[in-house]
């Protein structure tokens, strides 16, 4: 599994996470995207930072905080109690057009968290 794209807040952590990421996919860690914007950002500053990824990107690895990575996931209607540090959600969006994101089908395929895992 190799991203097309991949998107970090630009805290040390969030780059941190993305870099170790790619890494172990194999995408070339030096064309990771940091953007100030997720830092401490709102759920539509979220949504604008997906709506904006490049067209041709179909795979797409995103680092970001909470409280807005719980909220995201409650408002596309996922039912999850808590988004741990770490925590992945694998988002499937059914659309040909970052653009038009949300107005299409999506579902949550994989939701993985470090205590699945002790």
């Amino acid at each position: 599994m190799v991203f097309d794209f991949v998107l970090s807040s630009a805290a040390k952590r969030a780059e941190l996470t993305a870099v170790i990421s790619s890494a172990i996919c194999g995408y070339d860690v030096d064309k990771i995207e940091t953007s100030e914007s997720l830092y401490l950002c709102e759920t539509n500053d979220l949504k604008d930072a997906i709506k904006n990824l490049p067209k041709s990107d179909d795979f797409v690895l995103i680092t970001a905080h909470n409280p807005t990575c719980e909220e995201f996931m409650e408002e596309l209607g996922f039912n999850i109690e808590k988004f741990p540090t770490s925590a992945v959600a694998l988002i499937e969006f059914k659309t040909k057009n970052w653009q038009d994101v949300f107005n299409n089908k999506y579902s949550l395929k994989e939701f993985l968290y470090p205590k699945l895992f002790k």
